[in-house]
């Protein structure tokens, strides 16, 4: 589990199987890969047999190996990662459009994003980690991810565009994961 969170780990699941189907050489970056409360999804990654992750974040820390708010300085391996991944960070990011275009651009042809975000309704918590060092929340739909992917001209197939409930009481995620082309 992800620290208890049962439905998280089941979407990095979900996500890494979507994944392994681009081929050999299964490397995975992380947007806002800062580990709070626990919350690595490295070990779920790597049971999946994944064998390269770079963790991205605005801020040094735990689960950081790339320090980047210059989207353009992020790092590629190879012909591209295989999986894309952002897990209840976007919420916090006020540049959150580009940071999803960035994680298009990472993907090698056949990768996947995958993106799971706090839908509307979901209460404002940690609101001072805003890379601007302000105050930035606002949780987002499913569509919006998708769209914001779409201006991309990557859109391949949506493997998965819902609310879903989450295991914490009365809320509900936003789970996006998608193919690029």
């Amino acid at each position: 589990m992800f620290n208890g969170v049962s439905d998280v780990a089941e979407f990095i699941e979900a996500a890494c199987r979507a994944a392994k189907q681009t081929g050999d050489g299964w490397t995975v970056c992380e947007f806002g890969s800062f580990v709070m409360h626990d919350h690595d999804p490295r070990p779920i990654v790597e049971k999946h047999g994944f064998v390269g992750y770079t963790g991205v974040d605005w801020r040094a820390g735990p689960g950081v190996d790339v320090v980047a708010m210059n989207r353009d300085a992020l790092p590629l391996v190879g012909d591209g990662f295989a999986l894309s991944l952002s897990l209840q960070a976007l919420e916090h990011d006020p540049d959150w459009r580009g940071t999803v275009r960035a994680m298009v651009a990472v993907l090698r042809p056949g990768g996947v994003v995958a993106v799971s975000v706090p839908a509307p309704g979901w209460p404002e918590h940690e609101t001072d980690c805003a890379p601007d060092g302000g105050t930035y929340y606002e949780n987002r739909t499913p569509t919006d991810i998708v769209e914001e992917i779409k201006t991309t001209g990557r859109c391949g197939e949506v493997v998965k565009c819902k609310i879903e409930p989450s295991t914490v009481q009365y809320r509900s995620r936003s789970l996006v994961i998608v193919r690029v082309e």
